[in-house]
């Protein structure tokens, strides 16, 4: 079940995986978007930096501060792409990178959990079959309109607060040792190309 109360001050770890085509509108011209969602949102956030040898296909945004920051951060991007998007009506789609060994916690008994997320932030989720190459993490994938992806968000970051990893934990890092193959469901995905679709759990 999704947690009834979610500590809004307590401190999270949110990790991001974006197309680079898709960075821009985050970063802005100078730097002056994303220094404003720092300053509104009261959030630490990180950019990896752009790998042009993988095709730099991906960029790694950390959001790093309260659950209530990390929700603001992750909403005024979301806001931003769903601006970008606005000409094609897109819906706006955030690949969150969860640890193996927590992602019991989203999905829940026999898809309770996830089924009840996808209900109350009426998102569209997917969450990768496999932990991502060279690491223990796994994708979740979470499309909607800015505003239901905040929610989203906000339950996601109540869930890594609330349950602790468990074991050898290997974050996936776009610029590390394996980064020239991302793999999604048990497939292998050169970067550059499309992703491939996720299985439902």
């Amino acid at each position: 079940m999704l947690p009834e109360l979610i500590k809004e001050d307590g401190n999270v770890t949110f990790r991001i995986l974006l197309p680079s085509r898709d960075i821009g509108a985050i970063i802005g011209r100078k730097g002056i978007t994303i220094n404003q969602i720092r300053e509104d949102s009261q959030a630490k956030i990180k950019i990896s930096s752009s790998d042009t040898e993988s095709g730099g296909y991906y960029r790694e945004v950390i959001l790093t501060g309260s659950i209530a920051q990390v929700v603001s951060a992750a909403h005024l991007m979301a806001l931003r792409l769903e601006e970008n998007n606005s000409e094609e009506g897109d819906d706006v789609r955030l690949e969150v990178l969860f640890p193996n060994s927590i992602t019991g916690a989203v999905i829940g008994r026999s898809g309770e959990t996830i089924k009840e997320l996808r209900t109350k932030t009426n998102t569209h989720i997917l969450i990768s079959t496999e932990v991502l190459f060279g690491s223990t993490d796994r994708s979740i994938c979470v499309s909607g309109t800015a505003t239901d992806i905040k929610e989203c968000v906000r339950y996601l970051a109540a869930i890594l607060h609330d349950n602790p990893t468990k074991g050898n934990n290997i974050p996936f890092r776009v610029n590390g040792p394996h980064h020239m193959h991302l793999q999604r469901g048990g497939r292998m995905m050169h970067p550059g190309s499309s992703p491939p679709r996720r299985a439902m759990p």
